[in-house]
């Protein structure tokens, strides 16, 4: 949280910069909703297990806290389309230059911006417009979403699991963590929260969001849950 406040302002190079960016306490009692998963996507017990001990945390600070999601479609194809598009149009140009010398996801995401029929391009932009609208109605009614952080708990190096939770997925990072890109759709902020290590040894958390503009209330919040949630366990020292 200290980090965040350094790096988030005041600025005086800024007249923008919140001069009070995390007030001392949470000021009033929040409206909390959390649940194991949005738009249907697999997740992990332990990364489900970690939303919903952050949402008893809100409960034991005398929050109101209920199980309750947005209906959404799944965000990730509408991203991943949207995003390649935009990429073309602004670095197109490498794979006629430079393509040899591409990461493969990059020569992926390139080719995939190139070959996008116009009319897909479309449907992805009024998809967006239809997810920002279900995700801002739903925020209307609630101070903080929470749900888990990502969709499994981490794993080696370009070795992603085939399967969360007994289901198949596509190996893209969407699959892996399809939650956060919410914030980059509707700008809602958006803050993760360690909560408990998973069985493998490495640390699962939960993803918190609040309405557009409440970024002070947001870590606040959290600033809370960390003192109920206590000191956080060291991961072990993992070797190849």
């Amino acid at each position: 949280m200290l980090m965040l406040a350094a790096a988030s302002g005041p600025d005086a190079r800024d007249p923008f910069a919140s001069r009070d960016l995390m007030p001392p306490h949470v000021p009033r009692r929040l409206r909390v909703a959390f649940g194991p998963t949005l738009a249907g996507k697999p997740v992990d017990p332990a990364c489900s297990a970690a939303g919903e001990a952050l949402a008893m945390l809100f409960a034991r600070a005398g929050h109101d806290v209920f199980s309750g999601i947005p209906e959404l479609v799944d965000p990730g194809p509408v991203l991943d389309l949207l995003g390649a598009e935009q990429e073309y149009r602004a670095r197109g140009n490498l794979l006629a230059t430079n393509a040899g010398l591409l990461m493969p996801e990059t020569r992926r995401i390139l080719e995939q911006g190139r070959d996008s029929d116009p009319r897909e391009v479309l449907a992805a932009l009024e998809a967006q417009r239809g997810i920002v609208a279900a995700f801002d109605d739903f925020m209307a009614n609630v101070d903080l979403l929470v749900v888990p952080a990502t969709a499994c708990p981490a794993f080696p190096l370009r070795c992603p699991p085939s399967s969360i939770n007994g289901r198949a997925v596509v190996p893209d990072w969407p699959s892996y963590a399809p939650f956060n890109m919410l914030a980059n759709l509707t700008g809602c902020p958006v803050a993760t929260l360690p909560m408990h290590l998973a069985p493998g040894g490495l640390p699962v958390g939960a993803l918190v969001f609040a309405k557009f503009g409440c970024d002070a209330l947001l870590l606040s919040a959290l600033a809370e849950a960390a003192i109920l949630r206590g000191g956080f366990p060291s991961p072990p020292i993992l070797t190849c």
